[in-house]
């Protein structure tokens, strides 16, 4: 079905746009009608023609950048006054809005024809997550869509800054490994081809085993260190979303069941969907995280307090910022020390391999002598 832009009066004078799926303009200009706007111009949108670039649809796709500055700039321009619609169209012409033009332009059209907030949004999973959805709906029911907003804006604001410092802190050694790796690949596929075909069978064979990702996976995770970051990861996930749902009005049982959803990226979905029905049944909270020791034992008693003094959302707040503050410190260690390891590690490699090139070439030319 075509979609087509509209532009039409208000009986105030105003003039209003936006994009509307139909499948002739005299549709369009009928539906104009019946929302008591006065059609001034309907143009059918052309279909751009499909390209054969490669990731050229990824390109066009908007950024989580660009989502968190359309929410940020949504919530001040709410804060201001301005009424839902009226935000939207100033949005849909901002340049800093990026890519995410067009969707904004399609919010405002389904708020237009009666949708309410959270169903145009939850239109779009691909650019607004479940719990986007669920905070917004939070937010038009009970009339404090602004706050709302200005808490996801900055939550998602905050989950940004944490991945730009950890992609800048991985950009060395991401360099020195690629690099190191080039040298080996040379060595392996020139110079010891019948090696490198065997390494690389066995590798694929032990991937294609059942279950051995799994295994490989849960295998770091119980690595010393690398088990101290996933648990701090896991714990400022938790928190830090239990306390933005719980802060915005939603129930326990309703936050725990989109942290379920949310939770699962990390590994033990069972354990979480466990917890969340033990809750749902009359439970405590901390005492049925506590049963697979999902979290460490001092995010388990901030729980607990925030659960008999009524605090929890601000101290689940507190507790993401306490476990965001190690993980940081943690990765930044780890990242001090894979740029020396692996030059090592890869120098080590590289001057076997030319250790034992050259006893070749020596042996060989001693029996030729």
């Amino acid at each position: 079905m075509p979609n087509f832009r509209y532009r039409a009066l208000t009986q105030n004078g105003e003039i209003v746009h936006g994009t509307l799926s139909a499948p002739s303009a005299r549709e369009v200009a009928a539906r104009i009608e019946y929302l008591k706007l006065l059609p001034i111009e309907t143009i059918e949108e052309k279909k751009k023609a499909a390209s054969g670039s490669f990731g050229l649809g990824m390109l066009n796709q908007p950024s989580s950048a660009e989502v968190t500055t359309f929410t940020r700039d949504l919530a001040l321009l709410l804060k201001a006054g301005a009424r839902l619609d009226d935000a939207l169209e100033l949005l849909a012409a901002d340049a800093d809005v990026g890519r995410l033009r067009p969707v904004v332009g399609k919010l405002r059209a389904a708020l237009l024809s009666g949708e309410n907030f959270a169903d145009a949004v939850a239109a779009h999973p691909a650019l607004f997550p479940a719990m986007y959805v669920a905070l917004v709906r939070v937010g038009d029911v009970s009339g404090t869509l602004d706050q709302v907003l200005e808490a996801i804006g900055a939550e998602r604001a905050r989950s940004e800054q944490m991945r730009r410092k950890l992609t800048d802190a991985m950009q060395y050694p991401a360099v020195v490994l690629v690099a190191a790796g080039g040298v080996m690949l040379f060595f392996l596929l020139f110079v010891l081809p019948l090696a490198a075909a065997a390494l690389i069978a066995a590798i694929w064979w032990l991937l294609r085993r059942p279950g051995a990702r799994s295994a490989i996976v849960g295998a770091a995770a119980r690595v010393p260190g690398l088990a101290g970051i996933f648990q701090f990861y896991r714990t400022t996930l938790f928190c830090r979303n239990l306390g933005v749902l719980l802060g915005s009005g939603v129930s326990l049982t309703g936050t725990l069941r989109i942290l379920v959803d949310i939770m699962a990226v990390t590994g033990n979905a069972a354990g979480w969907s466990a917890a969340a029905d033990r809750v749902r049944h009359g439970g405590k909270l901390s005492d049925a995280l506590s049963a697979d020791s999902s979290l460490p034992p001092m995010a388990l008693r901030m729980l607990r307090l925030g659960e008999e003094t009524g605090q929890l959302p601000v101290l689940a707040g507190r507790v993401a910022e306490f476990y965001e503050a190690r993980l940081q410190r943690s990765l930044d260690r780890i990242v001090g020390i894979i740029g020396p390891l692996a030059i090592v590690t890869i120098s080590t490699v590289v001057g076997g391999l030319i250790v034992s090139v050259m006893t070749a070439l020596l042996s060989v030319t001693q029996l030729v002598g």
